[in-house]
């Protein structure tokens, strides 16, 4: 049961990241801070109900002032990469996010992957390669070329790289703060710095036609959140994050369904090797 609620997280993850292209005239700095407002509600009531309220200690609070500036601008480029450019080309990107925390295991944790984990990461860059294949000229250097011509490839890279540091100072914040409880002061940070943006800012006018994807972006978001606490509460968190990953496949499928997305088939073979070797590097005990 655990499993399905992992893959079913995948699925209202790439639903999500679906919403961002119909939304692409809002700021995505409105559409974040929305999203970390329903997370905050959403994470107050998990406290509640599954682990105990309690003040941090002081400490906890200096690592998270510095997690929320990397998160807040990690979202941000994420959020425009599925603005500007292909759902099926972008969301597969964000998982070299697993790829980026080997070398920065080794330097800050002194954690090395084990065989395992090696060749799951050589599938993974594989796989990021096989996202720009094309058979009228099937070279790497061509492939990258496709990659790397949407402005939203390098928002995606950089929002994965800063998922990958955000990752290991999260990890240093739950050795004195339960992880549930750890979620909410980063969600209730991320909201607080959003709600200054927003008055800064403004409240951007939604038209008629954004109002439901802006609606389903948020119920996403919620659901996406109850269902993710619901899973990890089943199976180890290692399962559960791996399988959650299929989000990429569907980001896939999403982009060329509703978006009309061209190079299917080779986006499609990326996402699934890019999974495999997300599946061998979580399942090698590395990462998470």
């Amino acid at each position: 049961m655990g499993l399905f609620f992992g893959i079913l997280s995948g699925v209202l993850g790439s639903l999500s990241n679906n919403q961002f292209k119909k939304l692409a005239r809002i700021p995505p700095w409105f559409l974040i801070g929305s999203q970390f407002a329903v997370g905050t509600l959403i994470l107050s009531a998990a406290v509640t109900i599954f682990s105990e309220w309690k003040l941090p200690p002081l400490s906890f609070f200096f690592g998270l002032i510095i997690l929320v500036a990397l998160e807040y601008l990690n979202s941000y480029l994420y959020t425009q990469a599925f603005q500007l450019s292909p759902q099926s080309l972008v969301g597969p990107l964000f998982s070299l996010s697993v790829v980026f925390l080997a070398p920065l295991g080794i330097v800050i944790l002194g954690e090395v992957p084990n065989v395992f984990g090696w060749f799951g990461i050589v599938l993974s860059v594989t796989g990021s390669l096989l996202l720009g294949f094309d058979m009228g000229d099937p070279s790497v250097r061509a492939s990258m070329r496709t990659i790397f011509k949407e402005r939203g490839s390098y928002l995606m890279l950089g929002s994965a790289l800063l998922s990958a540091v955000t990752v290991i100072f999260t990890k240093s914040l739950y050795i004195s703060v339960p992880p549930l409880l750890s979620g909410f002061w980063i969600f209730a940070g991320l909201a607080a710095v959003s709600l200054v943006v927003v008055i800064w800012r403004g409240f951007p006018s939604l038209s008629g036609e954004e109002h439901t994807p802006f609606l389903h972006l948020l119920a996403l978001t919620g659901l996406s959140a109850i269902f993710h606490y619901i899973g990890l509460a089943l199976i180890p968190a290692v399962y559960f994050i791996a399988f959650k990953r299929s989000s990429i496949i569907f980001d896939v499928i999403l982009g060329k369904t509703v978006h009309g997305e061209t190079h299917f088939r080779p986006r499609l073979l990326g996402a699934s090797v890019l999974f495999g070797g997300i599946l061998l590097i979580v399942f090698s005990g590395q990462i998470f």
